[in-house]
């Protein structure tokens, strides 16, 4: 009688688990090109509040310089000036052009505001500012 011994043959009785090295790399350039994408929306984001913060402060700026010329009491100068200040922590400068309207005492102001180091205005606005310094004049008499 001959015993046959069968320990050394595996026994297939259930199937491998698990993922395959091309599985693993596949899943994780999937998850690498998405985080990609999720850092360049947000940093895009981040670019659109800064750039939106800049031309509020710079809006701010040019409101403020066409009403100081709208209170002023002094006649408009026609041409244009030019200064800076220093607003929320950055150095801006702005411009302003004065002309005539065509209109008695009725002048045109045009005002750009941009911060030092950048070429382009964050911000131009126009408004209209009345020689206040002929009826003052007018009514102190």
């Amino acid at each position: 009688m001959k015993f046959y011994c069968n320990f050394l043959t595996p026994i297939n009785n259930h199937k491998k688990s698990g993922f395959t090295l091309i599985e693993v790399m596949i899943a994780l350039a999937i998850v690498a090109i998405s985080l990609g994408s999720a850092i360049a929306i947000t940093s895009q984001d981040i670019m659109r509040a800064d750039s939106m913060q800049h031309r509020t402060y710079a809006n701010w700026i040019a409101q403020n310089k066409l009403t100081e010329a709208r209170i002023n009491n002094i006649k408009p100068d026609t041409g244009v000036q030019d200064g800076s200040i220093i607003f929320a922590g950055n150095n801006w400068k702005w411009e302003t052009r004065i002309s005539k309207t065509g209109i008695d005492d009725l002048y045109r102001m045009d005002v750009a505001v941009s911060i030092e180091t950048r070429e382009l205005p964050s911000r131009t606005i126009t408004g209209f500012i009345n020689d206040n310094s002929r009826s003052r004049n007018n009514v102190s008499n």
